[in-house]
């Protein structure tokens, strides 16, 4: 072999090593790249916005795959844990459905009504009355004729109060 050939074999050599340097260079970039994203999973995004109190179902979620890493713990990644639930409040467009946005469906027992009442600072009770507290409900009714005097009667006994809204306070609108 003459010093031409051992030159082009030791080039060709050095050559091949750098090829596999780049390619181990290359290899563990991606290497760290999928260290540090992690493994993929399922989760949910709303598809358009979605009002609330209104009964979810599979067809107002799409499905999207992201790292397992990024997805927070409360976040939903089957569509059977929306079964029977609402949203409490509105679900706008684009974002990830959490646990924590979805409560199951008030539910009554046999023999239960579900009634709203407006309860204003005048009646005395606003601010008292919680979840879980037993009420009595009382309606007052103005006389038959101009004559009678109005009368309160006892529309409902230890009714049992599910929620209670926002108190707000009263503005006097101009007229």
């Amino acid at each position: 072999m003459n010093s031409r050939q051992r030159r082009g074999v030791i080039l060709l050599l050095l050559s091949v090593l750098c090829a596999l340097g780049a390619f181990a260079g290359v290899l563990a970039v991606i290497s760290d790249v999928n260290a540090k994203v992690g493994p993929e999973t399922t989760a949910y995004r709303v598809k358009s916005d979605v009002k609330p109190y209104v009964r979810l179902s599979a067809g107002q979620f799409e499905k999207i795959s992201m790292p397992e890493r990024w997805l927070s713990g409360t976040a939903v990644t089957d569509l059977a844990q929306i079964d029977g639930k609402i949203a409490v409040t509105t679900l706008k467009a684009g974002s990830l459905l959490q646990k924590d946005m979805i409560v199951p469906r008030p539910e009554l027992r046999p023999g239960e009504q579900e009634i709203a009442i407006m309860i204003d600072a005048a009646t005395g009770v606003a601010g008292k009355i919680t979840p879980g507290a037993t009420v009595n409900i009382y309606a007052t009714f103005a006389g038959d004729k101009k004559s009678e005097p109005s009368q309160s009667r006892l529309l409902v006994a230890a009714a049992r109060v599910i929620d209670v809204g926002t108190l707000t306070p009263f503005v006097k609108q101009k007229s």
